[in-house]
């Protein structure tokens, strides 16, 4: 067993921020295998699918747009993009909007594996809750939701002060 796989000497917090930890990490761990076949990782699909579903709505996203949405550095972003663009999963086209940007479309093979990888993603989604009742997956959520709002209020504190 390892170090963390008893955890009675840990607080509550510990627990959930080791637990949502591991739970992410195995997450990530089953993605990435299923993408592979793709020849993808977990950041580089979330990014894909995002793309995706703005151009299947119509909606005309920039670097800056993803940059803003998962949180990313632009050296990240652009190493991201520049991998999908040569794999052939987006094509970057002159923005109609705004001429500084480039306007980022996923291409139709992004399409497939944006419909093969959402039924994976359901898949791991089912079999993460397999066994937990209606009602404490309402409850998991909500705790979970406050969590997500105390870290952003963290991340936007000012630590120089």
């Amino acid at each position: 067993m390892g170090m963390y796989s008893d955890y009675q000497n840990f607080t509550q917090a510990e627990k959930i921020g080791l637990l949502t930890k591991s739970i992410n990490n195995a997450i990530e761990k089953e993605r990435n295998r299923y993408l592979a076949e793709y020849d993808l990782t977990a950041a580089q699909s979330d990014v894909l699918q995002y793309v995706t579903i703005a151009h299947s709505l119509g909606v005309e996203i920039n670097q800056v747009d993803i940059e803003k949405e998962f949180h990313l550095s632009n050296p990240t972003v652009t190493g991201i993009l520049k991998r999908l663009e040569a794999k052939g999963f987006i094509e970057k086209r002159e923005s109609k909007k705004d001429k500084r940007y480039k306007w980022i479309c996923a291409t139709k093979s992004a399409e497939t594996v944006h419909r093969r990888s959402g039924n994976n993603k359901g898949r791991i989604e089912e079999y993460l809750m397999r066994g937990i009742p209606e009602e404490q997956r309402a409850q998991t959520v909500a705790a979970l939701e406050i969590m997500l709002e105390n870290m952003k209020e963290l991340n936007s504190t000012n630590f120089d002060d």
